[in-house]
């Protein structure tokens, strides 16, 4: 096998993707590990099982001749002077690693071992549920996380792309080790695992390390739902103790699979940046708000074109009026100058 000179995506026989990203010029490099597995591909009755198995395996591993506890898992992670995090989205899971690129044959063992041999303790899953059920908390003080899941519901009813990735409380106080187990089971599987490295890194020494972890893998089928129709409509909640208005709007736009850029393209024009005409017209030019932003969230079964705003509850409407003239404005002409720095 050949040095690749520039990017390059292998897969292994039983479909798990390598993806390498030489930047020779760096001193330090990222592994991370990608998994088909986010909020759509569960049920209603395991909703938020992903979120929970995020900070569940970073609680023990047991790959059948070798444990680690949390506090193991962690200093041999630290005594590489690394950095280790990991996200639950919609449509996928993810576990990360950085730090000096010598080190990145390690970071994808040690991820790989999170990813394919956490070992759930039960004692463990007691204490993260207390600190799950914190976030929770967290989140439903914070208005803006409420009008996001507004949003979803109303743009996705009772599809699963309306669902928070945090679930519910009920699921998070009742999920137990096996239930864990059985997810990654079903869920991660190779035709849904990606390994992903960029930096100063050799391909060939990641594609290597990546095939004696996950070659073994089953290969499964690749997770999947339906796609989501859109809604629409508009939903409001009334919060205590919140001084401002939190507003989110948005429109459907494609999915991925139209491989069409300009939804991203016009939410880089519209909202981002403090010299976007979104920022420039809302806070800069009217006071309505210290931050508002534009965003495309696209994915394999839906696609969202969101503007997202605080403002003071008698300037809500004012904001409004605004955005709207704005995207009037903006579906007719785009500036150059705008495009450019789009």
């Amino acid at each position: 096998m050949s040095v690749p000179q520039q990017d390059s995506l292998v897969e292994l026989p039983n479909g798990v993707r390598v993806v390498t990203l030489p930047m020779p010029q760096l001193q330090t490099a990222a592994v991370s590990i990608f998994v088909r597995s986010g909020s759509v591909h569960e049920s209603r009755s395991l909703s938020g099982i992903g979120h929970v198995i995020e900070h569940m395996v970073f609680k023990g591993t047991d790959d059948g001749t070798m444990s680690r506890d949390a506090r193991r898992i962690n200093l041999d992670a630290e005594r590489l002077g690394a950095e280790v995090n990991a996200h639950t989205d919609k449509d996928h899971t993810a576990f990360h690693m950085r730090g000096l690129a010598a080190d990145v044959p390690a970071f994808v063992r040690m991820l790989g071992e999170l990813v394919l041999h956490p070992s759930f303790p039960a004692h463990e899953l007691e204490h993260e549920r207390e600190v799950l059920l914190q976030e929770f908390a967290e989140t439903e003080d914070d208005p803006m996380a409420i009008a996001f899941q507004l949003f979803d519901k109303a743009c996705f009813g009772l599809h699963p792309a309306a669902q928070p990735v945090i679930g519910s409380r009920r699921n998070i106080e009742r999920f137990t080790r096996d239930d864990l187990a059985g997810h990654v089971k079903r869920q991660y599987s190779g035709a849904n695992i990606v390994v992903a490295a960029a930096g100063a890194v050799n391909p060939v020494a990641v594609q290597r390390e990546a095939e004696a972890l996950f070659g073994q893998v089953p290969r499964g089928a690749p997770n999947g739902t339906t796609t989501a129709a859109w809604i629409g409509g508009t939903r409001a909640r009334r919060l205590a103790g919140s001084s401002q208005a939190h507003v989110v709007l948005g429109f459907p736009i494609p999915t991925l699979a139209a491989q069409d850029p300009a939804s991203v393209v016009a939410a880089a024009v519209l909202g981002e940046g403090m010299s976007s005409p979104l920022m420039d017209q809302v806070r800069e030019q009217r006071g309505l708000a210290y931050y508002t932003a534009c965003s495309a969230d696209v994915l394999d079964i839906c696609g969202q074109f969101v503007i997202e705003a605080s403002t003071a509850p008698d300037k809500l409407d004012e904001f409004l009026r605004v955005a709207a003239q704005l995207l009037r404005q903006h579906a007719e002409r785009v500036d150059p100058v705008d495009l450019d720095r789009a």
